[in-house]
């Protein structure tokens, strides 16, 4: 399937105050936003890779929005974090042939 976007909300639980890596892993373009501020900024038509940054949290509850859009060839959408004390967390994964 080509030529289509997709948008995922949802709230993220930061556990402990302290710096946060996020990670977007896409083919195509992606991007990560919390409370309305862009964190990770993936754009464009580009085979499956990844960009990450790191963000300093406070404790508490986030807004979380998730885009993603596939042009043509391949189709990829891994997003992920890790924080003080823990490694790698997926946040949400889509791929053709798998339902989340």
């Amino acid at each position: 399937m080509d030529q289509f976007g997709d948008r995922f909300t949802g709230k993220l639980i930061v556990p402990q105050t302290g710096d946060y890596t996020f990670t977007l892993n896409s083919d195509d373009g992606s991007r990560l936003i919390l409370d309305d501020r862009i964190v990770v900024d993936f754009d464009g038509a580009h085979g499956a890779s990844d960009r990450s940054a790191i963000q300093s949290l406070t404790a508490g509850s986030y807004d979380l929005t998730a885009l993603y859009f596939e042009a043509i060839g391949g189709a990829q959408f891994i997003a992920s974090w890790s924080g003080p004390g823990w490694r790698w967390r997926c946040c949400r994964r889509w791929c053709p042939s798998i339902e989340f």
